[in-house]
């Protein structure tokens, strides 16, 4: 069995994986049709998903494996556990609606740096679409000034020369240092990740910036 955070990652990386452990989570035990009428997927992408999901002792069979009609699934105590930990992050948005990748990176970054990391967003060159927002952020700044700040100062990173830009691989990032943050600028997917971290938060960010690199590489293989 993978270990936890391969198993998070493994979980993440999916759409049909995330939303099947969700209404599992909800429900308690479903069919397979109640799982396609609650998602919108497709019955057939639905027991695929169930399959894997069994492989990874996150979803166990609640009835005899003879019976064929009535097949209820649950998931187990390791699946429960799994999501619980997952669903810890106050995601902002649907958290199937936010690219795979991109879910990895703020599960990463919340697993290592935990409440130090204030907010992360993607600018796709319009608009900023926020994926987490922290609590302690909200005392101080609403999420619209959040989102405008990050938008304004993109835009300026994203006229930078490259060779001014630090590289870290194939990657292209910027650290903005203000008063009570820090922000990490990361070119990904023809747009750009914004990371917001607490100004005294301490790091190797060459180390994180590979880590985010490493995901990204992951998906593309």
């Amino acid at each position: 069995m993978a270990t936890d955070p391969d198993t998070k990652s493994f979980v993440l990386r999916s759409t049909y994986r995330m939303n099947v452990v969700q209404s599992l989570s909800r429900v308690g035990q479903l069919t397979p049709t109640s799982i396609a009428q609650k998602t919108g997927i497709r019955q057939p992408h639905v027991s695929r998903t169930l399959s894997e999901l069994r492989q990874e002792g996150l979803v166990s069979l609640a009835v005899p494996e003879d019976q064929h009609k009535g097949r209820l699934y649950e998931l187990t105590e390791f699946g429960e556990e799994i999501w619980s930990e997952t669903n810890q992050i106050h995601w902002q948005n649907d958290v199937a609606n936010i690219p795979s990748t991109h879910r990895e990176i703020v599960a990463h970054l919340h697993q290592e740096l935990g409440e130090k990391v204030t907010g992360v967003g993607y600018y796709d060159g319009s608009t900023v679409s926020m994926y987490y927002f922290h609590d302690q952020m909200r005392h101080k700044y609403s999420e619209e000034q959040f989102v405008k700040s990050s938008e304004t100062l993109i835009e300026e990173f994203s006229h930078t020369d490259t060779e001014a830009a630090e590289i870290v691989g194939e990657l292209r990032y910027e650290v903005q240092s203000f008063t009570e943050l820090n922000r990490i600028v990361i070119y990904s997917d023809g747009g750009f990740l914004t990371i917001g971290l607490q100004s005294e938060c301490q790091f190797e960010y060459p180390s994180l910036i590979e880590d985010c690199q490493s995901i990204l590489n992951d998906a593309s293989e």
